[in-house]
């Protein structure tokens, strides 16, 4: 019995026979290269010349003869021959082709379908369904024949693949959480195969992955990240499921604070965007809005303010500090003017975009906010800590 065709089509097409390979280097043809793999793809059924042309030609099959297709098949054989001449590989009845079932094929893509089906179907233990979830990590190194994405039938297995690799890592995520194995969610979705794979189920699991695992600063970069992704790339708004994570990650951390005002040096570092930036329509006016009061106070001064929520008890009730910390976000809302922006760093601190005329009009803000929060507050061990910074770059 001679050896399997060995067919790689995670890639630049590949098929090996012992030592020989096709196609030879320097010798592709693309009509041919489609005419192979389509037969090989569906060797267990007659494919008509017209299905055929319309597969290979698309939009121009009107415009191509049968005699065409039949030169096309027999350059398709004489390179076929050329790997195996035993017997020849595409066979013909009537008006229709069929691979050769005696040409026996293994397929990576048809080997990653069933791995990643099996993971779905799987009753094994969690120990070989993570083992099979990494074998399906590695192999899924490319799509499907990438160089032929313009064709349709290329696009449609595509998605079939995708669509089986997706539901099989959501599966084996379910089972991992189920078991607590809240690190080997964070590895596996941090394999460079499975990154590719942009999905809001995948974004939010990884995100509580780092959330369960106390990963907390963690967790709250790559939220940011994320962030990027639907604004930038996305151009829509994150998930409700995501934000919830995110928040919970906020209330996790009060801890995480900027000590001075350099956070300044933070939002003046971006990275490389290219294209125009695309943001949901309620950010578009909101900006919209704040430019054109720019415009009509161009002599105002403006200042970046952190807002530092502090308790003299290492050991003081988290639970309190967040509704502090919901108390300050509501006092900032209601008293802050409509070209005023602020956000919240961590459980307890803010930082705030502010203009006055005079400085001492910001300082003045801020001191009132502040006042109002200790007015509303009865405990002497918290209070709020606050800098100012000038910001120049607007003149």
């Amino acid at each position: 019995m001679y050896k399997s065709f060995n067919v790689r089509t995670l890639g630049i097409l590949e098929i090996g026979h012992l030592k020989n390979v096709f196609p030879e280097r320097g010798k592709r043809s693309t009509q041919v290269e489609l005419l192979i793999i389509y037969l090989i793809m569906n060797r267990d059924r007659n494919i008509t010349a017209s299905q055929l042309i319309t597969y290979l030609w698309e939009d121009k099959e009107n415009q191509v003869t049968i005699g065409a297709l039949r030169n096309l098949v027999y350059r398709a054989r004489k390179d076929l021959k050329m790997l195996y001449d035993k017997e020849p590989c595409i066979l013909s009845k009537g008006h229709s082709y069929y691979w050769n079932p005696a040409v026996k094929c293994v397929v990576d893509y048809e080997e990653l379908l069933k791995l990643a089906e099996s993971i779905i179907e799987s009753n094994e233990t969690i120990d070989l369904q993570v083992k099979k979830a990494w074998q399906l990590a590695d192999l899924f190194e490319n799509e499907f024949l990438p160089e032929f994405q313009d064709n349709s039938w290329i696009k449609q297995k595509n998605e079939v693949l995708l669509k089986s690799c997706y539901e099989s890592l959501i599966s084996i995520i379910d089972n991992l959480k189920q078991a607590n194995e809240y690190q080997i969610i964070i590895d596996l979705l941090q394999h460079p195969n499975l990154v590719k794979i942009e999905d809001d189920k995948l974004f939010a699991a990884r995100l509580d992955a780092y959330y369960q695992m106390k990963q907390y600063d963690v967790a709250l970069k790559y939220y940011r990240n994320i962030l990027n992704k639907y604004y930038l790339y996305y151009g829509k708004t994150v998930p409700a499921a995501i934000k919830q994570v995110y928040q919970e990650c906020l209330n996790k951390l009060p801890e995480v604070e900027v000590e001075n005002i350099e956070i300044e040096d933070v939002l003046d570092q971006s990275e490389t965007v290219t294209g125009a930036f695309y943001c949901d329509f309620t950010v578009f006016k909101r900006i919209y809005q704040l430019n054109l009061i720019d415009v009509t106070k161009l002599n105002n001064e403006h200042a970046l303010v952190m807002l530092t929520i502090r308790n003299q008890d290492e050991h003081y009730d988290s639970h309190k500090l967040q509704n502090y910390s919901q108390l300050l976000k509501n006092l900032m809302q209601q008293n802050l003017r409509k070209n005023d922006i602020f956000s919240q760093y961590s459980l307890t601190q803010y930082f705030i975009l502010i203009q006055s005329p005079k400085m001492t009009g910001i300082e003045t803000a801020v001191n009132r906010i502040i006042r109002y929060f200790n007015n509303d507050i009865v405990d002497d061990r918290v209070y709020i800590d606050y800098q100012i910074k000038r910001l120049d770059f607007y003149r």
